[in-house]
């Protein structure tokens, strides 16, 4: 695992050569999940160095508040679940994936001390929101995203995808709510595909046709981690990754080419649940710990387990992914562990023994 540190700043050279190639990876996609399967998650705002680690800048200063030159705020403490569930259509020849994020926020006064203009009007949103209320002096948001993406069995092509959000963003002098719901379909009739989104933002309907390159694969982001879980690690490694096409019909409603990185030493030893501290001279994480206790950041002591893992970043979603490498489990491919921004994704010890 040396050297685990470097990894993502190491993503941008690989995507620069990637994007030199002039014959990309391209690999073999096979479903290694059961017809039926859910997973339940964990969730968790990351650490100080976690989020540092994928990319989010930032100091902690003198009062415990991590300070970052982005504009969104990030929350003082998440804590949450998420869940996974797929079920496979033998006449349709596709599965459906159901992922379903339920989080509770936490704002505390000390993060607005540089604008308390901003912590009034957040205030005022409170009283007036159904996600949104107060606990003493710290402002509580209760986000959900509701998300469903069916896509072909052979191949992973999607046919249809949709997202609910509820959510918030504070940051930059306003605090916004977020209520949407988007619907997209993917139409192959044509000569070049199409897809059709619908979106509804505060009671107003959007709608949007998007053509797709002609012969060029395109990926729905709704199934981006069951996308991952179907390639063969060790020959991705090999090639240090490869560049995929992704629609997201709650984004810029255009197709995003990503890099899916691996390093070629992708297979390390890994402490599941475990919160990062730091690393050691030799880029391996250092976690937090009380004796031989692990802990999270708040001392308290949480259970671990030891696991064989290997990881894929994604360039330019600030997403990192870590599937179950155990040689009793390298068919299943599992996702065990994904940080998502600033929420860390950990599977469940009771998801983890029924696969």
């Amino acid at each position: 695992m040396k050297k685990l540190f470097a990894f993502f700043a190491a993503i941008v050279l690989i995507s620069i050569l990637l994007t030199g190639c002039g014959a990309p990876y391209v690999p073999h996609t096979t479903p290694c999940w059961a017809n039926n399967e859910t997973l339940t998650y964990n969730v968790r705002r990351a650490s100080d160095y976690e989020l540092n680690y994928i990319g989010i800048t930032g100091v902690t200063d003198e009062t415990g508040i991590f300070r970052t030159p982005y504009l969104q705020i990030i929350p003082f403490d998440a804590q949450g679940t998420y869940t996974t569930t797929v079920t496979h259509n033998s006449a349709e020849g596709t599965y459906t994936v159901v992922s379903t994020l339920n989080v509770t926020e936490i704002y505390t006064k000390k993060q607005f001390d540089v604008d308390m203009d901003l912590y009034t009007a957040a205030i005022q949103k409170a009283a007036s929101s159904e996600i949104m209320s107060m606990d003493g002096e710290d402002i509580v948001v209760d986000v959900s995203i509701i998300s469903q993406c069916t896509f072909k069995e052979m191949g992973m092509l999607p046919v249809s995808s949709s997202k609910t959000v509820k959510s918030v963003f504070i940051g930059c002098g306003v605090c916004t709510e977020n209520d949407i719901v988007t619907t997209v379909n993917y139409d192959y009739s044509q000569k070049k595909p199409i897809v059709k989104v619908n979106t509804v933002a505060d009671a107003k309907s959007n709608e949007k046709d998007v053509k797709l390159k002609n012969g060029v694969k395109t990926f729905d982001n709704e199934q981006i981690e069951f996308l991952l879980r179907s390639f063969n690690i060790t020959p991705l490694a090999e090639a240090g990754g490869t560049s995929l096409n992704i629609f997201d019909g709650t984004g810029l409603l255009d197709v995003t080419t990503v890099n899916a990185v691996v390093p070629k030493g992708y297979l390390f030893d890994y402490q599941l649940g475990g919160v990062w501290k730091n690393v050691d001279s030799s880029g391996n994480p250092l976690y937090y710990m009380e004796g031989e206790n692990y802990t999270d950041v708040k001392g308290n002591i949480i259970e671990t387990q030891n696991r064989k893992v290997s990881i894929v970043g994604l360039n330019g979603l600030n997403l990192v992914y870590y599937f179950d490498s155990e040689p009793s489990a390298q068919k299943k491919q599992v996702l065990v562990r994904m940080q998502q921004s600033y929420l860390v994704f950990d599977i469940t010890a009771e998801s983890l023994s029924l696969v």
